[in-house]
């Protein structure tokens, strides 16, 4: 081979070397920028994602029936990202892949979330019509406080009016006297304070007209106690006013017509021997004690 032939083949052989280095630098670069878009892509995927789950956080504080089904969907968008950031090797079959999930999961976010709004929006108004009858349930509550107090001033005063009405009709008597006779067998009455003479004890009052009092015959209780404390010829037994069982020497029952009725309750004591002292004769009408008279026997 010539020196010249040799230096030809040297030539081509320089080119060559040449031409592939530069076909192997373009090819790497091009492969290099290849990786790159992926990469910018796979970051473009996971950006998108990271605003779908901020949707679903969003959404979900609404706090709506939706918000399981939202909280799921956010769960499987954590998925994905989580899936792409260990990714290391990245394709462009790869990336077509999160793509369609992308458009898919941005088609259902977008069903979800309008139905999510209009389950909100009905949330606000049912949160104000509650608000609203909660100001009238307190209105009404007001109102009806007041009117349990009016009711309960009206009550009162119907009470104090018919306890005075009670009071005022209430019979009343004055002019109280025991008088003590020696009744002879002419029968005629002479009176006396000596025990052993005595056989008759009288006790006397007026009862006092009441134009409000109702007409009735009222029943009048005379208890006489001797000194000892004993109720003197005791008949039988009444309830008084107070409740309390008593024991009564006479009782009768004096017609009544709103005008004053003189009284006198004769007692008979023949059959008792009587001893000297302080005899009490208490009077009850209508049941209530109106009067205790002490008479003094020698």
């Amino acid at each position: 081979m010539t020196d010249k032939t040799k230096k030809t083949v040297i030539v081509v052989l320089v080119a060559l070397l040449a031409g592939l280095g530069i076909y192997s630098f373009l090819d790497h670069k091009k492969q290099t920028d290849a990786i790159d878009n992926l990469t910018v892509e796979k970051q473009e995927i996971i950006s998108n994602l990271n605003q779908l789950k901020a949707q679903y956080d969003e959404a979900i504080a609404e706090n709506t029936s939706l918000s399981s089904e939202l909280a799921k969907e956010k769960h499987q968008i954590e998925e994905y990202i989580d899936s792409l950031k260990k990714l290391k090797s990245t394709n462009r079959k790869t990336i077509l892949f999160y793509k369609n999930k992308i458009q898919e999961l941005t088609r259902k976010t977008q069903r979800l979330m309008v139905a999510n709004d209009s389950l909100a929006k009905k949330n606000r108004l049912l949160t104000l019509e509650n608000q609203d009858l909660e100001v009238q349930k307190d209105s009404l509550s007001q109102n009806l406080e007041k009117q349990y107090q009016a009711n309960d001033t009206l009550l009162q005063k119907n009470v104090d009016l018919s306890s005075k009405v009670a009071l005022a009709s209430q019979i009343r008597a004055n002019g109280y006297a025991v008088s003590t006779f020696d009744k002879r067998k002419s029968g005629k009455f002479k009176p006396t304070d000596k025990a052993r003479r005595i056989n008759t004890f009288k006790v006397s009052f007026n009862i006092n007209e009441n134009p409000l009092a109702k007409e009735r015959d009222v029943p009048v209780y005379v208890v006489v106690k001797a000194p000892s404390g004993d109720v003197l010829k005791s008949k039988g037994f009444f309830t008084d006013a107070t409740g309390e069982r008593i024991a009564f020497t006479d009782k009768t029952d004096v017609p009544y017509h709103q005008s004053a009725v003189v009284t006198d309750v004769i007692i008979d004591v023949d059959d008792i021997k009587l001893e000297k002292g302080a005899y009490l004769v208490d009077v009850y009408i209508d049941g209530r004690k109106v009067k205790t008279i002490k008479k003094e026997l020698l």
